[in-house]
């Protein structure tokens, strides 16, 4: 439930740290067992979401996906685009953000074979997994530099967050 966009980056920022102790292991957080673990993560988290579109999107989305402009023509393209392109959805749509929450319902709606599902969202999910952790490691690593260009954008930053959750609340 938590986006990868969050957990990864941070946990790549340990990884680079190179001081912090990885709970299970009591080792140094490792970028090849960060990314893995990630990894996995993320394709336990899309056969979830496969699931729910499996035993429950259908029915769900007919009685009440006019509400969410979702028409039976909609439910009837998705299949025959998963039945076409279902593993290429399933690869590439780990790639591209909020596509990522999406395809997984949609692949378990279509009632693609899940052992596809399941083998293309795990080598799809790896090199943006990858992509994330290498972003945090390259944060922890340079931390030092980024905190002294960030201080110079302190105030602005803050203002700009202050007006996001005044924007918001209101």
């Amino acid at each position: 439930p938590i986006p990868s966009e969050l957990v990864l980056p941070f946990a790549g920022f340990l990884v680079g740290e190179g001081v912090s102790i990885e709970p299970i292991t009591g080792s140094p957080w490792n970028f090849a067992l960060t990314v893995l673990a990630g990894t996995i993560g993320a394709t336990a988290g899309a056969l979830v979401a496969y699931a729910i579109g499996y035993w429950g999107g259908r029915p769900v989305l007919q009685r009440w996906g006019r509400y969410l402009a979702i028409s039976e023509d909609d439910l009837v393209r998705t299949e025959r685009f998963f039945e076409r392109h279902g593993n290429k959805a399933a690869f590439f749509g780990r790639m591209i953000p909020v596509v990522r929450s999406l395809v997984s319902f949609a692949a378990g709606i279509a009632r693609m074979r899940l052992l596809p599902f399941t083998v293309y969202t795990f080598l799809g999910s790896l090199p943006w997994t990858a992509l994330l952790v290498l972003a945090g490691v390259q944060l922890g690593a340079n931390w030092a530099e980024i905190g002294a260009v960030l201080k110079r954008f302190e105030y602005a930053i803050i203002g700009v967050l202050g007006i996001a959750v005044l924007a918001f609340i209101w």
